[in-house]
């Protein structure tokens, strides 16, 4: 066998092709069974799909506050903190991002250990920024390490 003369044991190859194996899995089925395993862009579609733009905010903090896995769902009377993000229209911090809404529902939607990152633990929270009228205006969602 050729990978054999080169030195690689067969031990070696089952190892990488394993380790391709659960990360291929890690991408694609679990990302479909857990939402927040997917990109922030992905769990941020979710969100929409639960609460979309314009909704009120009574009827969001209602749907938000009755998700059973949700946690620590609090209103804030600010708006969400962009970092490092400018958005149009809204007042810019002194860290170059933007602070948008009047008023927020921030909540956690739980941790995951991602299988590739082996003790790598991400926690994913999600921010509801509204306006003055208490209508839905942005999402923002965070996935941060957890060491």
């Amino acid at each position: 066998m050729a990978f054999m003369k080169k030195g690689c044991s067969i031990g070696l190859w089952v190892f990488i092709l394993s380790l391709i194996l659960v990360i291929v899995v890690e991408l694609t089925i679990l990302a479909n069974v857990n939402p927040i395993r997917k990109s922030p862009d992905g769990i941020r579609d979710y969100i929409l799909s639960l609460t979309p733009i314009a909704m009120s905010k009574e009827d969001a903090f209602e749907i938000i506050s009755n998700k059973n896995d949700w946690s620590r769902v609090f209103e804030r009377e600010q708006g969400v903190l962009f970092h490092r993000t400018q958005i149009s229209g809204w007042p810019t911090t002194p860290g170059g991002g933007s602070i948008v809404g009047e008023t927020s529902i921030q909540a956690s939607l739980g941790t995951y250990r991602a299988l590739s990152g082996f003790l790598i633990e991400r926690y994913v929270r999600v921010q509801w920024a509204f306006d003055k009228d208490g209508k839905l205006v942005d999402v923002y969602v965070q996935k941060l390490l957890s060491l």
